[in-house]
């Protein structure tokens, strides 16, 4: 990426992070999928999670859709679709996309500053180590 994209990502995931601190998360409308998939849209140039936007509203529906393999192979189906590239945790770079483990199960986060990844709560956001995702995908390679 050139610099004024490293300073568009940046400023695209700042702003979901601000976003995230003034209102509640709902399942089906800004959860971590939606959240992650929001930010990287512009930039893609197509969604994502088309495949399963509008179609829950809860954790159970939304588990449901992404089958018995979850978050992460679904993910890395539409990863795979797309061409993006899979790294590693000491790879990771800014605007990654992973899944990280939470004491809830599975979440999407993307990798920002310091060193961390970042995705939102119930209200707000949370930030954990680069080592803390275990799937890592690279959806913008496309724009390096």
């Amino acid at each position: 990426m050139d610099a004024d994209m490293i300073d568009a990502v940046d400023l695209a995931i700042e702003r979901a992070v601000d976003e995230a601190c003034g209102r509640e998360m709902v399942y089906g409308e800004n959860d971590c999928v939606l959240w992650c998939a929001a930010v990287l849209m512009p930039f893609l140039g197509y969604d994502p999670v088309e495949s399963f936007r509008d179609r829950y509203a809860d954790p159970v529906t939304a588990q449901s859709l992404m089958g018995p393999l979850g978050l992460a192979r679904e993910i890395g189906r539409v990863g795979q679709l797309r061409g993006w590239r899979r790294k590693s945790s000491d790879d990771a770079a800014l605007g990654d996309l992973g899944v990280i483990r939470t004491d809830f199960g599975p979440a999407c986060a993307l990798f920002w500053r310091m060193d961390m990844w970042v995705g939102p709560l119930s209200r707000g956001f949370a930030t954990v180590p680069r080592k803390s995702a275990r799937f890592i995908w690279r959806p913008l390679a496309c724009l390096s």
